[in-house]
């Protein structure tokens, strides 16, 4: 008994002084970068990883330190290695962010890209089929700027003068952009329009302000997150202020190496300066959803929710949705 208890102390004790060297070492590399001193706190950092795998945050320290030098092939493995191992929420959206940055800028000597935006549904209650198409071609101008031109379009199938479902409209025009954030950007927009129930052309600018982002975790299987949409804008074709906020709770099942079968709930909200009623509403619901791992593909949806409008005589409503939601992004030359 004697025997174990002694064993049991000389472990327990091992541990302690093991731990305490650990930290020890671990201050020591944090004070080297403090000194600048980069390429003698990484080599502490790999020790320390060496002898304790499962610590996924020196790991994540240890990427950020590899891109600072530039070494992008290094931070992109220890990032993939957080992302696949770590238990850390906070821990898995940083590596996620960062891999998500390092593809966006990997195609160095590329700066035209064309990104397109098309979202086509079919709404039950209104028997309206909606489409919305945005296509941008851009060039990098400096960091964080971007400039090129756009087509925005709106339409759908009910909307008369008499009664108004949808602002349907054309427009083309140049855009500035410029990201304040990774997922937080301005843009000025300044071209022609066309208003189709009204029989009107015009000059437009539009200036927005908008923010998006996914929260949540990933695993192998099952993944949890939340898409946040968010923006603030003022069309001049309508001189009328624009506000809208959209939030999207998902389940992704895979279904194997090419797609994903989702669940989720939304709930969004918008409003507009002048009160129209078509303008302002809750739209509260949910729905199922089968997605691709590819750009080249949309994500097809149905979904059931409830409108409550704001303003006017306009009656609330319940309605089926079934579409598509495709976005693209790609890199040209």
């Amino acid at each position: 008994m004697i025997k174990y208890l002694l064993t049991l102390l000389i472990i327990v004790t091992s541990n302690q002084l093991f731990s305490q060297d650990n930290d020890s070492n671990l201050n020591i590399a944090y004070n080297k970068l403090q000194e600048g001193k980069t390429l003698e706190a990484i080599s502490i950092f790999e020790n320390h990883i060496a002898k304790n795998p499962n610590d996924t945050r020196i790991y994540l320290q240890l990427a950020y330190e590899y891109l600072k030098i530039n070494n992008k092939e290094k931070a992109i493995k220890y990032f993939e290695y957080v992302q696949k191992n770590s238990k850390n929420t906070d821990e898995i959206q940083a590596a996620k962010k960062q891999l998500e940055y390092i593809s966006l800028n990997s195609e160095s000597g590329k700066k035209h890209f064309i990104d397109l935006y098309s979202y086509s549904v079919y709404d039950t209650y209104q028997e309206n089929f909606i489409s919305n198409l945005i296509l941008r071609y851009n060039n990098h101008i400096i960091d964080r700027l971007y400039g090129g031109i756009y087509s925005d379009i709106y339409t759908d199938t009910r909307t008369s003068k008499d009664y108004i479902y949808n602002d349907r409209y054309v427009e083309v025009g140049g855009f500035l952009r410029y990201n304040i954030l990774r997922n937080l950007s301005i843009e000025l927009r300044a071209g022609y329009v066309r208003e189709i129930d009204f029989n009107k052309n015009s000059f437009n600018f539009k200036p927005i302000l908008s923010f998006s982002d996914r929260f949540g975790t990933k695993n192998l299987r099952v993944n949890f997150f939340t898409d946040v949409y968010s923006a603030a804008l003022y069309d001049h074709k309508f001189e009328n202020f624009f506000g809208q906020l959209s939030l999207r709770e998902v389940v992704s099942f895979k279904v194997n190496k090419s797609s994903n079968f989702e669940t989720y709930v939304r709930q969004s909200v918008l409003g507009d300066s002048k009160k129209f009623d078509y303008n302002n509403y809750l739209e509260l619901g949910g729905g199922v959803a089968y997605t691709f791992n590819s750009i080249y593909l949309p994500a097809i949806f149905v979904e059931a929710t409830n409108k409550f409008y704001f303003q006017g005589n306009r009656e609330n409503s319940f309605q089926f949705k079934a579409g598509l939601l495709f976005n693209f992004y790609k890199f040209v030359w």
